[in-house]
């Protein structure tokens, strides 16, 4: 072989390096989190026949992760953001962080003629570890609101007794599951939190990875058609202790 070919050789085989090599650039600001829904009746992707009642679902590629009860989303924890979402007459108008000046605020007013309704909600990035096995990782965020806030903080508090022992978020996985109700409307599902188990060195190591990752005001997480629907009850603005 010619010292030409071999140069060539060479510079094909570095070339999907430097083809890659962008990445390193990128940050939590040019990406987009997705998010887990839980499917309700009224949920689009339900109403295609794309999911069913009770299922996970990942909001960028519309692809089910899990199910009720039967078959949990594990997860691993990365940090965690409160955010207040405002209503007006049943319709979504906004999404901010919750802060002292409005926490304070009524979870139901009216206000020139228009019925105003806000939303604390409990937002955790996540990492799961099927796709830590996979290759695949990516945080995404879970969203507790509504009927499904008690999960929250229910993890929350879980979290908290982490923390006492000297334990990181990441020191151990949770379940993610959907648990059946009902209502003046019919069956609805909500959001419940279960212990998981010890979360292995690579699984931990990506969690690090991916928290610094985040630490940025940038982070873009994806906002859906269903997200902004008004399903369950309203939440007392003491639903959220802290």
């Amino acid at each position: 072989m010619s010292k030409k070919e071999v140069t060539k050789k060479e510079e094909t085989a570095l070339a999907p390096a430097e083809q890659a090599s962008f990445v390193n650039d990128l940050d939590a600001s040019d990406i987009i989190i997705p998010k887990v829904l839980l499917m309700q009746a009224i949920s689009q992707l339900v109403e295609q026949d794309k999911a069913k009642q009770g299922d996970f679902v990942h909001s960028l590629d519309e692809v089910v992760v899990g199910s009720k009860e039967s078959s949990p989303v594990e997860f691993i924890v990365l940090g965690m953001f409160k955010t207040l979402q405002t209503f007006e007459n049943n319709n979504y108008v906004k999404t901010e962080a919750l802060t002292p000046e409005n926490s304070s605020l009524p979870w139901e007013e009216v206000s020139a003629g228009i019925k105003i309704n806000r939303t604390k909600t409990m937002n955790y990035y996540v990492i799961r570890p099927d796709d830590v096995e996979n290759m695949t990782v990516f945080p995404m965020v879970l969203t507790f609101k509504r009927t499904s806030l008690k999960g929250g903080k229910k993890l929350a508090t879980k979290l908290m007794i982490l923390h006492e022992f000297g334990a990181a978020s990441y020191a151990k996985t949770f379940n993610l599951v959907a648990k059946s109700e009902e209502g003046e409307k019919g069956k609805y599902y909500v959001m419940d939190v279960i212990d998981g188990r010890k979360s292995t060195d690579v699984e931990i190591s990506q969690a690090v990875k991916w928290s610094e990752r985040l630490k940025t005001d940038n982070v873009q997480v994806h906002e859906t058609e269903d997200e902004a629907k008004t399903t369950g009850a309203p939440v007392d603005n003491s639903d959220i202790p802290f």
